[in-house]
């Protein structure tokens, strides 16, 4: 059945691609009248090249793009204020001449990065990027503030497209394939780094106020302190629970601090097989979290699989929003006779024990990776070492 249904789908966006280059080729026929872009003109690219415009003929805008300005206006409920054509251009434009708004975009650009990536939210993000210039009011003056215009456009591109339904990787997926022009002034225009995390931040701003009026609160955890065998920790109740917000530091078998320094137990907790986690939980009276429990915390502080767990990551981590404070502990890698050998990952990546088994040898954990900022649920053997907070159920206290 899955297979039948990955096929009926490639077949459909194969049939599209050929759709619209079909489209694309008979258009070509259609009444053409130049356009005039001038010097005075104030003019974004796509591609944040300087671009000559000399002989530009344009067309009416093919169906398919007028009915997609149409569903674009109607998600953000604001008037058209500007005029679209396809043109005879080399990538997608918008621009101001004698104060009228235009966008014109290469219908052959436009195909091909539709066949690159094979499905239509690349092209979607170019569209949404130029109309957003004319609806978010930009004068496009390269002299006053350009480029902080172009990452609010950057921003609006994925604001927009998760609200249209695409995830993380389909809104910055033109970006990605953008190689910026040779004669690319980094004065006038960002980086492509720089437009990732300027869709990045917009989509995730869309997400947070989705989860909002979902009634999700992600709110900032209230901690207060509690002794927890003979030390002193931060907890936190969640979901009638009390959570531990600090790394567990209790001694045990099959447990170590980083580098072997009590240094960095001190800071980030010791770091156990999993065998050792759940024991030493339940020697201090508390247990490890159920991979359940888990997911109900993440998704209480935003998490979706749609933005690879970048919200959650933000409320979780060490010095977030969420007072959660997810340290990046790394990892101890013992001998095979179960001895210390080295330390890995301090800083990089933070990973915690539940207490379910996915089979004999291994279990379920919960990872946050500083570098790509991302939560995530994972299975790992059990042998290998991960940090570890304790649970217990409010009734029992």
């Amino acid at each position: 059945m899955q297979n039948s249904l990955g096929l009926t789908i490639k077949i459909f966006q194969f049939s599209f691609i050929i759709l619209l280059i079909t489209v694309s080729i008979s258009a070509t026929n259609a009444q053409a009248f130049e356009v005039e872009i001038s010097e005075n003109s104030l003019v974004c690219s796509f591609d944040g090249g300087i671009h000559e415009f000399d002989n530009v003929y344009a067309f009416r805008a093919s169906r398919s793009t007028e009915i997609l300005v149409k569903e674009i206006l109607e998600y953000v409920g604001l008037a058209q204020n500007f005029k679209i054509y396809r043109g005879t251009v080399s990538n997608a434009f918008a621009y101001i001449e004698n104060g009228e708004r235009f966008v014109i975009y290469s219908q052959n650009w436009v195909d091909s990065l539709l066949i690159q990536t094979g499905n239509e939210w690349s092209t979607i993000g170019v569209l949404v990027h130029e109309i957003g210039h004319h609806l978010l009011g930009h004068t496009l003056d390269y002299k006053v503030g350009h480029t902080n215009k172009e990452n609010e456009a950057d921003e609006w591109v994925g604001y927009l497209l998760h609200r249209m339904g695409a995830n993380l990787e389909q809104a910055q997926r033109a970006v990605k394939l953008l190689y910026l022009s040779n004669n690319q002034t980094s004065d006038k225009y960002k980086t492509k780094i720089e437009r990732l995390k300027a869709i990045e931040k917009g989509f995730l701003k869309s997400l947070e106020e989705e989860n909002r009026k979902k009634n999700i609160d992600i709110k900032a955890l209230s901690s207060s302190k509690k002794k927890i065998g003979n030390q002193i920790y931060e907890v936190a109740i969640i979901d009638s629970m009390f959570w531990m917000v600090e790394n567990l530091n209790y001694e045990i078998n099959n447990s170590w601090c980083y580098d072997l320094d009590p240094e960095y137990c001190k800071k980030y907790g010791r770091l156990y097989m999993w065998e050792s986690a759940k024991q030493a939980c339940i020697e201090v009276g508390w247990r490890l979290p159920t991979k359940q429990e888990v997911e109900g915390m993440a998704e209480r502080f935003g998490y979706t699989d749609q933005d690879y767990g970048k919200l959650a990551f933000e409320m979780l981590k060490e010095g977030g929003i969420g007072n959660f404070n997810g340290k990046f502990g790394g990892q101890v890698i013992p001998s095979l006779q179960g001895e210390y050998r080295s330390s890995r990952g301090v800083g990089e990546w933070g990973e915690y024990w539940t207490g379910v088994e996915r089979n004999d040898k291994s279990a379920y954990t919960y990872l946050l990776m500083n570098k790509n900022g991302s939560f995530s649920h994972v299975s790992e053997p059990k042998s290998i070492t991960a940090s570890c907070r304790c649970v217990k159920a409010i009734e029992k206290e």
